[in-house]
């Protein structure tokens, strides 16, 4: 991620009350599921008791430490999706 990427992150996740890494898995949810609707996703980015998936949690992974052009794509329609939907 580059740093304006990483600011907006951040930003995003004070405005949702939680963590990066949180919505970065939130993200990677909503990319992997064809019908996400960025407010369902919501509850569980503020919630401690995220269930684990390997896989997203992978791809948080691979984001925080270094790039990766082929999730970058919809995980940014996702974290976009998420952005205009947070209160």
């Amino acid at each position: 991620m580059n740093r304006d990427e990483i600011e907006n992150l951040a930003a995003l996740a004070r405005r949702l009350c939680s963590t990066p890494r949180r919505v970065l898995l939130a993200a990677a949810r909503m990319a992997n599921d064809d019908e996400a609707d960025a407010r369902q996703y919501l509850p569980a980015i503020r919630d401690n008791g995220l269930l684990h998936d390997e896989a997203a949690d992978e791809c948080a992974n691979l984001l925080l430490g270094s790039p990766n052009s082929h999730a970058h794509v919809p995980l940014t329609s996702a974290l976009r999706a998420l952005w205009k939907v947070a209160p």
